[in-house]
């Protein structure tokens, strides 16, 4: 049992990378995809799921059901899909080169503060090899400001508007890992198994091949 919530859009802009523009990050997305404009990119709606149940009585026009799991509360007009059962992929089977990178793009109740056993959605799914079972790193890149100033266009009509001072990154920092649970073709929900300090909407996330031996 599942329903369809807001609208989410990608937190971190083409070609910004670290430099996340906080009034996006912080937006927690639409209720559908035309509601206003969002320069990231269209991700879908944020899927929750609700609940499990299982036909007791079959029917030409309806049928007969009761509710074996519940997440959150089951009401009339939810969705309807066939159950998966969650099996995690033994490490045998599972890849060890793959090389993977991209963000947490939304968050379950749209908490901006992510922390342990919260659950969260990123932009990397079965179509990028993305598997139940994967783990993943979450990391920020800290930078400081040499104080030299970038170069400016001269076009620009407010020149010292436009000056910005230049940014060296450092070593990733690490926040926290998470561990996929279910795949989509392009996006993956996970779960928050290790966290260091909170995480946001917007942090980086890399593979993790230590968790998955030869």
């Amino acid at each position: 049992v599942y329903s369809l919530d807001r609208f989410i859009y990608h937190p971190v802009l083409p070609g910004r990378g670290e430099e996340k523009l906080e009034e996006y990050t912080r937006r927690t997305g639409y209720e559908r995809k035309d509601l206003k404009s969002h320069p990231g990119k269209p991700m879908g709606h944020r899927v929750l799921i609700h609940g499990v149940i299982e036909i007791t009585q079959p029917g030409d026009k309806f049928s007969y059901a009761r509710v074996l799991k519940s997440y959150e509360s089951v009401e009339p007009g939810h969705l309807l899909t066939p159950y998966k059962k969650f099996e995690v992929q033994p490490s045998a089977f599972s890849q060890t080169d793959k090389s993977i990178e991209g963000y947490i793009v939304a968050s379950k109740g749209d908490k901006i503060g992510i922390m342990y056993d919260d659950f969260i959605y990123i932009d990397k799914g079965w179509e990028d090899q993305v598997r139940p079972g994967d783990y993943f790193e979450v990391y920020s890149m800290p930078y400081i400001e040499d104080g030299i100033w970038g170069k400016v266009d001269p076009k620009h009509e407010n020149v010292w508007g436009n000056l910005k001072p230049e940014k060296t990154l450092l070593l990733p920092f690490m926040l926290g890992e998470i561990k996929v649970i279910a795949t989509q073709k392009k996006t993956a929900t996970a779960i928050v198994v290790k966290s260091k300090i909170d995480m946001e909407i917007g942090n980086s996330i890399r593979f993790k091949r230590s968790h998955h031996p030869g």
